[in-house]
This record gives C-alpha cells, structure tokens and sequence, in this order.
C-alpha cells in the first residue's frame, strides 16, 4: 500500500514552505494542490522502483540457483559452507 511509503517521501521528509516561513501555515487548497499531490506521486514512485528491484532480485536469484548445482558451486556463490 502507498501509505507505507509515504515517510520516505522527499515533500514528507523535507516539505516545502510558503516564503521560505516554516511558521506559515498551509492553506488547505495549498495542501490539497501541492503537498497531497506531490506526496502522493513520490509514494507511486516509490512504490514502482520498489517493484523494479524485487524483479531485479528475483532474476538474480533465478540465475544465480540455476548456476548452482552442488555444494562446491553453492560455496563458490556465497551460499553456504
């Protein structure tokens, strides 16, 4: 789910402020225009290279135990032993 990924957010972490004033409050159309969207579209990205690398991962993983084949080639991998 998206929400998990919002704290890893770059406008959660570090949101912008209004005349570089953290002591603005944010108009609610402000939130709802910028913050809320902008935070929402970093969670989608997030969300997509989190996708990428547990493909990534899996074929790595794919490749790596159709190489290994017996103890030997699963030491030689890092496997074990």
């Amino acid at each position: 789910p998206l929400q998990h990924w919002i704290v890893h957010c770059k406008t959660y972490i570090s949101p912008p402020y209004i005349n570089n004033d953290p002591r603005i409050a944010w108009p609610e159309e402000f939130l709802d225009r910028n913050i809320i969207r902008k935070i929402f579209n970093e969670a989608i990205e997030c969300d997509k290279k989190a996708d990428d690398a547990k493909f990534a991962l899996r074929h790595v993983e794919s490749i790596i135990f159709q190489k290994v084949t017996n103890l030997k080639s699963a030491i030689a991998f890092g496997l074990g032993g």
